[in-house]
């Protein structure tokens, strides 16, 4: 599915970013793949339409970190 892709590349900016990065170039990549990433899963879960600025304003924001959590939730489900 077309969401684990973009979730993937999601998943991997943030663990970098938690991880802390010292090179401000390293540092503004990773974190336009985290928002790019974030823009994709939000537009295949029809939160928004187009992209735009590249940037989720806040109610975006949270319905694409809400309709991750209920993704990652139904796999660990379908897992068990």
């Amino acid at each position: 599915m077309t969401i684990d892709y973009h979730l993937s590349y999601y998943r991997v900016a943030c663990h970098q970013l938690t991880q802390g990065i010292a090179d401000p170039k390293e540092f503004a990549r990773v974190e336009a793949i985290k928002d790019a990433a974030l823009c994709a899963i939000a537009l295949e879960a029809d939160i928004i339409r187009e992209i735009g600025s590249g940037k989720l304003d806040r109610p975006c924001w949270e319905k694409a970190i809400a309709f991750i959590h209920r993704y990652e939730q139904a796999d660990l489900e379908i897992a068990a």
